[in-house]
C-alpha cells in the first residue's frame, strides 16, 4: 500500500509476492530502487533496520537504538524494518516498532516489554507448532 511518499509492503518492494527477506544492505537497495518512494517500511525479517541511499545509490544500513529519534536527511531515500510486535528475532524478547515523524523527518524505533510467558503458554495450549511459543521466548 502507497500513501503519500510512504510505501507500505510485508516483504520488499522489488517482488512482494516472493515474500524475499532483506538481510543487507544490497537487498535494501534492490527495493528502494524498486519504487519512488521517500520511505519504504517492510515487516518479514522481524529485525529492526533503517537503510538509507543517497544519491551516489549506495545503501547503508545503520542499527537503530530503542527510543533514539534518528533524523531523515530529505537528500536520502529510507527503507526502515520496524521489527515485530509479535515475534522479534533479534534476540530481544520485546514488541517492536517504529513512528514515522514527517515534519522535521525523524523516526523513532521502540521496544514494549510485554508478557511472554503467557504467550508462549497460550501457543502451546492451542495446539500450534512448538517453536513459535519458543521463537517467543528467545526472540530467534
Amino acid at each position: 500500500a502507497q500513501s503519500d511518499d510512504c510505501l507500505f509492503v510485508h516483504a520488499n518492494a522489488w517482488a512482494p509476492a516472493q515474500w524475499e527477506y532483506i538481510t543487507s544492505a544490497v537487498d535494501a537497495r534492490s527495493s528502494m530502487a524498486a519504487t519512488t518512494a521517500r520511505y519504504t517500511f517492510c515487516g518479514h525479517i522481524h529485525e529492526p533496520m533503517l537503510y538509507n541511499i543517497g544519491r551516489d545509490a549506495h545503501a547503508v544500513a545503520f542499527k537503530p537504538v530503542a527510543g533514539t529519534p534518528i533524523p531523515l536527511g530529505t537528500q536520502r531515500r529510507w527503507l526502515a524494518i520496524p521489527g515485530s510486535v509479535g515475534q522479534p528475532r533479534d534476540g530481544i524478547v520485546a514488541a517492536g516498532y517504529a513512528l514515522l515523524d514527517t515534519g522535521p523527518p525523524c523516526i523513532t524505533f521502540y521496544r514494549v516489554p510485554y508478557d511472554v510467558e503467557t504467550a508462549a503458554a497460550k501457543v502451546r495450549r492451542a495446539g500450534l507448532p512448538p517453536d513459535l511459543a519458543w521463537r517467543l521466548e528467545v526472540a530467534r
